[in-house]
């Protein structure tokens, strides 16, 4: 019905506005459900597709990496250059002014961020789960640290869950703002 409610409950309502008010709530309870429904299914499947990825061995070997740059993280929908690298292992030395910073394979501390902030290094190149080459799962190098725990990836840990789950809650949660947002 396309009737404006004009009464409130303190002053009181007409019947159909009373009926207007109670058919909303109804149609709002009805979507909220129905949208945290395909949310969740949206989870369920990504866990589906993802539960097998885990972590399989210490160091696949890979010569591949990411290479993050500071212009890029700049930008206003980019991560910080330092929480982009913070955690994963370098992949190629880091070399100023013919001194290496940091060689390949340490992981970057935070004492090791303040390493490459003081030298404005523009570039890192990092070991990524994109271009691990662990068959069916990823490496710890290629992984870096557990968020969780802030330490080391212990073998076996479920990372595909892990990522499903980190992009369908936030699903579930979106959904569920609408209604408290109007």
């Amino acid at each position: 019905m396309e009737l404006p409610v004009k009464g409130n409950y303190k002053e009181g309502l007409s019947v159909l506005e009373y009926f207007i008010n109670t058919h909303s709530g109804r149609k709002g309870k009805a979507d909220t459900a129905l949208k945290t429904a395909q949310s969740g299914y949206l989870t369920r499947r990504l866990v589906d597709a993802a539960q097998n990825i885990l972590i399989r061995e210490e160091d696949c070997g890979t010569l591949q990496y990411e290479t993050v740059t500071r212009e890029l993280s700049k930008s206003v929908f980019r991560e910080s250059f330092d929480d982009k690298i913070k955690g994963k292992h370098i992949a190629r030395d880091i070399v100023v002014n013919g001194q290496v910073l940091l060689a390949s394979g340490e992981l970057v501390t935070k004492e090791n961020l303040i390493i490459i902030n003081e030298h404005e290094v523009p570039e890192v190149h990092v070991r990524s789960i994109l271009t691990c080459e662990t068959a069916e799962g990823v490496c710890q190098k290629c992984y870096g640290l557990d968020l969780s725990s802030n330490a080391r990836a212990i073998m076996g840990t479920p990372v595909g869950i892990i990522a499903a789950q980190s992009i369908g809650e936030p699903g579930t949660q979106l959904t569920m703002r609408t209604y408290h947002s109007g």
